[in-house]
């Protein structure tokens, strides 16, 4: 790719970031970028479609909603010392209540709400300011009482809304003062708090800083040709939700966004009415909405889609090929990023690639063989870390995450196994977590996905690696077959489809699932998948 640069001294590979390319300087505060960009935007144009009311926002409204939002807080007393964690589905003022907190330098944090453990999360960031949906409170408010959190205010949004009436009172688009942040550091000062899924263990907290989201604004690609709508149906607290708030600030995009449940249905109906260009998804979301339009193809209007960006999983090609005869103009963008970089640090389009792609501006990679501690050369396989041009502060109050993931020349161990290839493109294979070792063999659950996938009794399937003794792990394949056909039998025949291909001497089982679960990013939650056939 042009623009990465292979150090063969140290076996670096890294696209060098030319900061006159930046459309927003480095050393800048988001919140100060985002006023500016609110104020001389222009007010009548379209930023947001809200799915459940109907409402076209525009720059104007969510300039005033956030002017007025901190305008306040801060007569509130709300100030940097603070944390504001949202406990909701999507609505018209997390983005402005997320915008004055950029602004005033106040640390927010959207939870999941489909997350178990709310207690775990809470007692994790400590917020001071709570706010959460009025269908969610029996739940909030029993576990608040458990703990002994020091809040000062406990809003919530709903028919009768104290959020709105406190933080929304009195419009306004003056009588409000920016307070100085001059005397922070942008690479320290906290933006946001976001978790990690917890699909490899506890969830874990990270710190974006303001710098880490300018960073972000800087790899956001921006074709003042096209007028893109942007929908990720994940709930509030995913990286793609971020992202997508920043882009109508930011290039001439929207975005769309629904309170409801990612449902098939739903996925349609808003695609479908809002003439949405670019899904942010898991390719399993992509599949249900596959399967549910052509059991109603009639209903839907799908041909507006221009890109699907690809996150979270392993590519599925069977699916790929059959959503590109139903819109031959539909690309793929295969996307990898963690939430502890702040988002997509490698894409790609090409069809037959794995996961990963051409460095991001500013990104540098390093595949390292974990029991030597030696950086790979290209083509071998190992540990993938990673860094960008923006520090990474880390892990909210965990010392011993930071030093375990984060090394001291400010590395992130990642965890994924890939390598990079001639083209000095990053190549990503699977989580550690996933990857079976056994007898010395390391096995690539992409590449046996695709061939489970092929089956024609195989409406989804997923790799997951299996713990068998210390250190060792054994194959679990999960399979959710297509209605019509047999448990049992398709079982059997299935079993000795696989094992042409497959080695059942790494395989500890063959499970037949009748409907995955998933997050609220519509991502299969494979830890589900261990407690519910009591594999752990």
């Amino acid at each position: 790719m042009s623009g990465t640069m292979f150090d063969s001294v140290n076996k670096i590979w890294s696209n060098s970031a030319n900061p006159e390319k930046d459309k927003i300087p480095l050393g800048s505060f988001l919140g100060t970028v985002i006023l500016q960009k609110l104020e001389e935007s222009n007010g009548d144009r379209i930023a947001e479609y809200n799915h459940d009311t109907g409402d076209l926002i525009t720059i104007r409204k969510l300039h005033e909603g956030t002017i007025t939002a901190a305008r306040n807080m801060q007569n509130l007393g709300i100030g940097k010392d603070d944390i504001i964690a949202i406990y909701a589905r999507h609505n018209s003022y997390i983005t402005k209540i997320a915008f004055a907190c950029y602004i005033l330098g106040i640390p927010w944090c959207p939870l999941d709400y489909v997350q178990d453990d709310l207690e775990y999360l809470l007692n994790y960031i400590r917020p001071t300011i709570l706010i959460y949906d009025d269908e969610f409170a029996e739940k909030v408010e029993s576990t608040v009482k458990k703990m002994d959190l020091d809040l000062k205010f406990e809003l919530t949004f709903g028919k009768n809304s104290t959020a709105v009436a406190l933080l929304f009172s009195n419009p306004t688009m003056s009588d409000f003062t920016p307070p100085d942040l001059s005397n922070e550091n942008p690479d320290e000062l906290i933006a946001c708090l976001s978790f990690t899924s917890g699909s490899t263990g506890q969830p874990k907290s990270v710190i974006l800083s303001h710098s880490m989201f300018i960073n972000m604004v800087n790899s956001i690609p921006c074709n003042e040709d096209l007028v893109l709508n942007f929908f990720a149906p994940s709930g509030p607290r995913w990286m793609s939700q971020l992202y997508t708030m920043l882009i109508p600030l930011f290039t001439t995009h929207k975005r769309t966004y629904t309170r409801k449940k990612p449902d098939p249905a739903t996925i349609c109906t808003v695609i479908s009415k809002w003439h949405v260009n670019v899904f942010i998804g898991a390719d399993t979301m992509l599949h249900l909405v596959l399967d549910h339009y052509n059991k109603n193809p009639f209903s839907y209007d799908l041909t507006c889609l221009r890109f699907a960006k690809c996150t979270g999983e392993a590519p599925n090609r069977v699916l790929q090929k059959r959503l590109k005869a139903l819109i031959p103009t539909l690309t793929f963008i295969r996307e990898y990023g963690l939430t502890e970089c702040a988002g997509v640090v490698a894409s790609n389009s090409q069809e037959e690639f794995l996961n990963g792609g051409d460095l991001y501006r500013g990104v540098s990679v390093k595949i390292v063989d974990e029991n030597s501690g030696e950086s790979l050369e290209a083509g071998d396989v190992g540990m993938i870390y990673l860094k960008t041009r923006i520090p990474f502060p880390g892990y909210f109050r965990n010392k011993e995450w930071n030093e375990t993931y984060y090394t001291s020349d400010g590395w992130f161990r990642t965890r994924d196994i890939g390598y990079v290839n001639d083209c000095h493109q990053l190549v990503v294979y699977c989580r550690n977590d996933f990857i079976p070792k056994v007898k010395g063999k390391m096995v690539i659950p992409n590449l046996i996905e695709e061939y489970i996938n092929s089956h024609p009794s195989v409406d989804i399937g997923f790799l997951v690696g299996l713990p068998v003794g210390a250190g060792e792990k054994m194959m679990g394949i999960f399979v959710q077959l297509k209605k019509g056909f047999d448990k049992e039998a398709s079982k059997v025949e299935l079993e000795e489809y696989l094992k042409k291909e497959v080695d059942w001497g790494l395989v500890r089982g063959l499970y037949i699932v009748n409907e995955f679960k998933r997050n609220s990013a519509g991502k299969v939650d494979k830890d589900v998948l261990k407690r519910d056939f009591n594999i752990l």
